[in-house]
């Protein structure tokens, strides 16, 4: 099974939910699957269950937060489409234990008959080797592939507004790998950047053996350049957020460690502030003209400024229960700054986990973040006597610099990137753990089978999610037998929003009645999302069904605004 733990944690990255949506279901049921087969076996050999295995201030803290997010999925405004969202970050979520399960080293014997390998270096080399593969393809991005994405763009068929978009996102050459967003693979990077700091300390990674002075001085080697590799890549993703995160958590771990750290640690830290802070300048010079155009409507700073405020209206006006997981997106365009842009993420953790899981969610959620910052801040104070590793530190590094970046970005929902999050807290839990103690609980044992056919409960609708998008996403469009198995991949999950949607906009033709029901049938899954008024509007309109189209018009004039086709199609028909 730790092979196939292993495959999981290489292939996450590289499937996202935008680009692979089948693939991103199945690698989201098999995470599910290990952790309930993990689960059977530890009551098969009737070990301590994995949450109890760790430490109880995390352990206990990561329950509360669990609680409220199923407290938040029944209060929940839908609370089908909620489950997709739940089940994604469960999947994330279980990494901890599975990585805690599989990181515990055996009790050492006197004499060991091999040298015992530590699986938590075999896992973080994994992801060093993965780190390596999205840095080099990155750099194959900035040297060769934005000439050849402009000239596509710029001879594919598609409105001008989105084709002038395309080619000035390509213009400014951001890397962004194989990830959606520049910004993506920046925490990315950041958050394997630590683990080139496991390697340059030279940790032998065989317990037990004598010290190799060859395999360390490979080991530093591999590490600092593969640092020189992340860091280079991570200047060229030109991510302001990433080095201003970098360059925080930096400064407050060194404070905290002032005392302790040795000296030669002090002037590797003091060097590596030292070329953030310069590779954070040039980021900055190179964009001077786009950061100092506050009125621009691409500029992040003001762009963020406008998000926080609408999660802040939505949290004024649900507080109590929440909107539910995933929904954001939906209920943004209701509460939205008119000079904002579209969005599906409030850009800060808190803010979003309060608007979408309201105040219980959301003190569960504080409790966790307090309960794993003071966890991390002892894994810094206390050195080796304390039992306390570089591996350990590291991977606590990994997950500050994380946090850091959620205060200004969205990867905490996104599981290419949030699962580093969970991996790294399972290897700095895993040690601290107590051993897995034989017990003969029944209660424990019913709490297993509990959690066990709730894990079973989501792999299922998960099953019917990912069969669903096999067919929807693999029809050929516009074709009679696109229509069929999209149909069936409604009639397989009948709450999805976007199989509506797409829908409805192949039927608009052929049929415009289905296309006019599919939407309604849309609204009555996201009422507060202004596309399928809009084109519902539309296609009444082009019926020369006026009077039923208006009030699908002011309605989605209510929801956005700001949007120009609706502003378009309101001074067509003289209502402006």
């Amino acid at each position: 099974m730790f092979y196939v733990y292993l495959f999981i944690l290489f292939v996450r990255p590289f499937f996202s939910r935008r680009l692979f949506p089948v693939v991103d279901d199945l690698i989201v049921s098999s995470t599910l699957l290990l952790f309930l087969i993990v689960v059977i076996q530890s009551i098969k050999k009737r070990r301590s269950f994995l949450l109890f295995s760790l430490p109880f201030s995390l352990s206990a803290t990561l329950l509360i937060m669990l609680v409220g997010l199923f407290l938040s999925l029944i209060f929940s405004q839908s609370p089908l489409l909620s489950l997709r969202e739940v089940e994604r970050l469960l999947s994330c979520v279980a990494l901890f234990p599975l990585t805690a399960y599989f990181v515990a080293l055996p009790k050492q014997v006197e004499k060991p008959p091999q040298p015992i390998r530590d699986p938590g270096y075999t896992i973080l080399l994994l992801l060093i080797f993965q780190g390596i593969i999205f840095s080099v393809y990155g750099l194959r991005q900035y040297l060769f592939s934005f000439p050849y994405a402009i000239a596509y763009i710029q001879q594919t068929p598609m409105s001008q507004a989105l084709r002038d978009y395309s080619i000035l996102l390509l213009s400014r050459h951001r890397i962004s790998s194989l990830f959606f967003s520049p910004n993506l693979f920046a925490v990315y990077l950041i958050c394997l950047l630590p683990l080139s700091y496991y390697l340059l300390s030279s940790v032998t990674p065989h317990a037990g053996t004598s010290p190799n002075k060859t395999a360390d001085a490979g080991k530093t080697a591999l590490g600092l350049l593969t640092f020189l590799l992340f860091l280079l890549c991570l200047f060229l993703t030109r991510s302001i957020g990433g080095v201003a995160t970098l360059l925080t958590g930096c400064a407050l771990i060194f404070a905290i460690t002032y005392k302790t750290l040795r000296k030669r640690m002090k002037v590797l830290s003091l060097l590596a502030i030292g070329a953030l802070f310069v590779f954070g300048t040039l980021i900055v010079w190179s964009r001077v003209d786009y950061f100092l155009n506050l009125r621009h409507p691409d500029n992040s700073i003001t762009q963020r400024l406008f998000y926080w405020q609408t999660a802040l209206r939505i949290i004024r006006d649900h507080w109590c229960k929440g909107i539910g997981p995933g929904n954001f997106r939906f209920f943004y365009t209701r509460y939205m700054n008119p000079l904002a842009t579209e969005t599906r993420f409030a850009h800060n953790v808190f803010l979003q986990t309060f608007a979408e899981t309201g105040l219980i969610g959301f003190i569960g959620f504080l409790v966790f973040i307090g309960a794993l910052s003071s966890f991390s801040i002892k894994v810094f104070s206390r050195g080796k006597d304390g039992g306390i590793t570089a591996l350990q530190k590291s991977c606590a590094l990994g997950v500050c610099f994380f946090l850091i970046h959620n205060m200004v970005s969205f990867s905490f929902y996104q599981p290419e990137s949030a699962f580093l999050f969970w991996i790294y807290l399972g290897v700095i839990a895993s040690r601290s753990a107590p051993a897995p103690l034989p017990h003969s609980s029944r209660k424990k044992t019913a709490l297993y089978w509990s959690v066990a056919l709730l894990t079973s409960v989501f792999l299922c609708d998960l099953f019917m999610y990912t069969t669903a998008d096999y067919c929807f996403w693999t029809s050929a469009r516009g074709t009679p037998a696109s229509l069929q198995k999209k149909k069936c991949a409604l009639a397989l999950n009948p709450l999805e929003l976007s199989y509506y949607l797409e829908l409805a906009t192949l039927s608009k033709e052929s049929d415009p009645i289905r296309a006019i029901d599919l939407y309604q049938q849309a609204i009555g899954i996201a009422p507060a999302y202004y596309y399928p008024y809009l084109e519902a509007s539309k296609v009444l309109y082009a019926l020369n069904r006026d009077n039923e189209a208006l009030p699908y018009l002011l309605r989605a004039r209510l929801l956005y605004p700001s949007h120009p086709e609706i502003k378009m199609l309101l001074s067509k028909k003289r209502l402006l």
